[in-house]
């Protein structure tokens, strides 16, 4: 939505500009640059970790098993509306899916005596079944009956039918030997949205030059006469087309493959910090890796101070922790804090153990700090015990139940 949006801007330029015969082509290239390099990085999918695990099919499968619901959500929003009970799992069709065999999805229970049922997959949303029976009988299928689905036998449409209440697509057969044709095919809907492209982006291109001659005072052409005009306006789309392609390039062919468009931090270093350091808290269970403080060294009464910490969970956590940041004077008093339920605003016992989790303060300075050194510490704890959490350094010395981040002054 968003990108759609921003998108119609610089369309609707190129659209004035083809009109005004390609006179506005600098002004594109420059919104297009405008848009698509600040949104670079975002085409950076970060890798999967090294120990993520098999994402084939039988991993897939099997993640679903251990899971709550298969193929959908809580509240099923991936099966259709005719749903009226999301069936169970099928044991011989998961374990075609497991050992990546061809699925059989014909309900053979409800095959009459003597039915004989071939399945010829053609491609992924088609298969051909090659159907004898003694009897007319309802060919069931394992399948959901999403609108598009169709069915022909020996060529000829006939209409499905849905069975209740789990929603799976039912095809009349009669009796005899017949071919089966099942697939995915386009609604009404869909097949009047294509054309509606096409036909739009047709009279677009047939109608533009004609517009583009009646718009500079001359007399309108037919579209095949108005080909100057048309090159005119061909030309002044070109720097937009470049600037795109030499974007594209450039991100594909570099900035991509050599990682520059985002930090890829790994083990116990938080690249974006400013201050590397390690504070382990708890019984291994936390570090504290790296933090950024601005100003770094001398700060003003009634100003601001900006602090970012980086965490990184050293195992599985079952417990939310709390964090506290204190600026404290030379005798233990707290002059400044920054209080959160969730450090990073994300509960501890949600961390991703493959990355580290960003928590960020802006701590207002009291008006009446007084010359001298201050201290910048932190800490986690549990709210409901009351109890913080002991910290040791890099070498497991124990620091006691805070960590000290950095000393500020207030200059005389």
């Amino acid at each position: 939505g968003p990108t759609a949006f921003f998108l119609a801007v610089p369309a609707g330029w190129a659209a004035a500009g083809w009109l005004d015969e390609g006179r506005r082509g600098g002004g594109l290239a420059l919104a297009l640059a405008a848009l698509l390099l600040p949104a670079l990085p975002l085409l950076a999918v970060p890798p999967w970790p090294a120990d993520f695990g098999e994402t084939g099919t039988r991993a897939l499968i099997e993640m679903e098993y251990r899971g709550r619901w298969l193929g959908t959500t809580s509240t099923a929003d991936f099966v259709p509306v005719t749903v009226a009970v999301v069936p169970g799992a099928n044991e011989r069709m998961r374990a075609a899916l497991l050992a990546e065999t061809e699925v059989d999805r014909v309900n053979r229970a409800t095959l009459p005596a003597g039915a004989v049922v071939r399945a010829e997959p053609v491609r992924p949303l088609r298969t051909r079944y090659q159907v004898e029976s003694p009897e007319p009988f309802l060919l069931r299928l394992f399948l959901f009956a999403f609108p598009g689905w169709e069915a022909r036998v020996d060529g000829v449409r006939v209409e499905t039918e849905v069975g209740l209440p789990e929603g799976f697509l039912v095809v009349p057969v009669p009796a005899g030997a017949h071919e089966v044709d099942v697939r995915f095919a386009g609604t009404p809907a869909r097949r009047v949205a294509t054309a509606l492209a096409v036909f739009s982006l047709a009279a677009a291109l047939v109608a533009a030059p004609i517009v583009s001659r009646s718009q500079s005072g001359r007399p309108a052409l037919p579209a095949l006469a108005a080909r100057p005009a048309a090159a005119a306006s061909w030309r002044g789309l070109l720097p937009g087309f470049l600037v795109t392609a030499a974007i594209a390039i450039l991100a594909t062919t570099w900035l991509l493959p050599a990682g520059l468009l985002h930090w890829q931090s790994t083990g116990l270093t938080a690249l974006p910090a400013r201050t590397s350091l390690y504070r382990g808290f708890g019984d291994g269970e936390i570090a504290l890796i790296g933090m950024t403080v601005t100003p770094a060294a001398a700060i003003e009464p009634g100003g601001t101070l900006s602090l970012t910490l980086y965490w990184k969970a050293l195992r599985d956590l079952d417990e939310n922790y709390q964090v506290f940041v204190h600026l404290l004077d030379d005798r233990g008093v707290i002059r400044a804090q920054g209080d959160k339920l969730n450090p990073g605003d994300f509960p501890s016992r949600r961390w991703p153990g493959d990355r580290y989790v960003r928590d960020a303060y802006r701590l207002a300075l009291p008006n009446d700090l007084t010359p001298g050194a201050y201290r910048l510490v932190t800490g986690l704890w549990r709210r409901e015990e009351n109890r913080r959490l002991a910290v040791v350094d890099d070498a497991g010395r124990a620091l006691g139940d805070v960590a000290e981040l950095t000393e500020l002054r207030v200059e005389p």
